[in-house]
């Protein structure tokens, strides 16, 4: 579920500055109160612009990002006072560590959902419109950028849903082919032994033969051979064994497969730049010093006052977090935090986008 935001009433510039700030403040302060904020409030929006399906698939990818860095942290970086256990027999794994890797992960996490939002907010039009007249190839950069990991993403898939639907591009064709007339041959064995036949079978004999047109078609046939015998003497089944591929060769085949959707993704990528810069040649890219936009957006007041009012939230913010993230440090011991009213104009500045929202709300109602 996507949907349009109050940003599109105003001029692109406004969305960027507040994508802009976001991001830096987000990178900038390394202080995990202000990183919890940051999260939950970049989470909170990427709810409301796609929904709470998305939303809980992204957290749940970012989550297990969150915990791996965390648990790693400790093994590469033993450093703090507060030792958990100790593992290799002399390697310390501190409590210091781990919280300092949680809190690098959750501003991974955060940085990552808000580039998301940006990417949904700032279209390629409006990127184009911010730098389309001044900086024409930056902003074409910065929109093919934009655009190239969810393109790679759905790509991935279509590749993937193709191969496992054409069998000839399973690389153990062969195996399952195997493994398939082996079973044909222990059911139709055993069959015969519960009915009290001995039954010989023989797979892969080739027949040839001549059709209406003239072309030859072989094919296999299984052939069985059997001979009665008393019912009572032999009444159970048996089961022919199958030979199942091995770990290691099971890995090896997983690596094929994983070389060639990438070998077939990088080669459909670049055809498709090579034909992205045929059709920019023929539509006449770069034959004008000043590049024009098709969706023209003028600054208004209105975009004025919005504009002062978040310059003025994020120059609040800034004075806070640097008097926050002063007084606080990981190693060698954990700062005790305190929920003073430093935090309140950050808040503030999250919440903006809310504001617009709730603004843009209560003019139509």
């Amino acid at each position: 579920m996507d949907r349009t935001t109050a940003f599109d009433l105003h001029h692109p510039g406004v969305a960027a500055l507040f994508f802009l700030a976001a991001l830096v403040l987000s990178m900038a302060t390394f202080q995990p109160v202000v990183t919890g904020l940051s999260f939950i409030a970049s989470l909170a929006y990427h709810l409301f612009l796609k929904g709470w399906r998305a939303t809980m698939k992204l957290f749940l990818g970012l989550l297990a990002v969150v915990v791996v860095i965390a648990l790693v942290n400790p093994l590469v970086n033993a450093a703090g006072s507060t030792m958990l256990f100790v593992w290799g027999g002399h390697h310390a794994y501190y409590l210091e560590a781990l919280l300092y890797g949680m809190s690098l992960g959750f501003v991974l996490a955060a940085v990552l959902v808000w580039f998301s939002n940006l990417n949904h907010v700032l279209t390629s039009d409006k990127v184009m419109q911010l730098t389309g007249s001044t900086l024409p190839t930056l902003g074409l950069m910065i929109t093919m950028i934009m655009r190239l990991i969810p393109q790679f993403l759905r790509r991935n898939t279509t590749i993937r849903t193709a191969q496992s639907a054409c069998t000839s591009a399973h690389s153990c064709a062969g195996e399952y082919e195997d493994a398939g007339r082996g079973k044909a041959a222990a059911n139709a064995s055993n069959a015969a032994y519960t009915a009290g036949v001995t039954a010989v079978c023989t797979v892969g004999e080739t027949t040839t033969r001549e059709t209406a047109v003239g072309e030859t078609t072989s094919y296999e046939t299984t052939v069985c051979e059997t001979t009665a015998c008393a019912p009572e003497q032999n009444t159970t089944t048996r089961e022919i064994p199958q030979k199942k591929p091995s770990r290691i060769k099971r890995i090896f085949e997983d690596t094929r497969a994983y070389g060639r959707v990438t070998s077939v993704l990088m080669g459909w990528s670049m055809e498709d730049s090579l034909d992205t810069a045929i059709a920019m040649r023929a539509r006449g890219w770069g034959a004008s010093p000043r590049r024009s936009s098709y969706r023209r957006s003028n600054f208004r007041l209105a975009d004025g006052i919005v504009t002062a009012v978040l310059a003025l939230l994020i120059a609040a913010s800034i004075v806070c977090l640097v008097v926050v993230a002063r007084d606080f440090a990981f190693y060698p011991h954990l700062s005790t935090i305190f929920f003073t009213w430093w935090y309140v104009p950050y808040v503030l500045f999250l919440l903006f986008p809310f504001a617009l929202e709730l603004k843009g709300f209560l003019s139509w109602h």
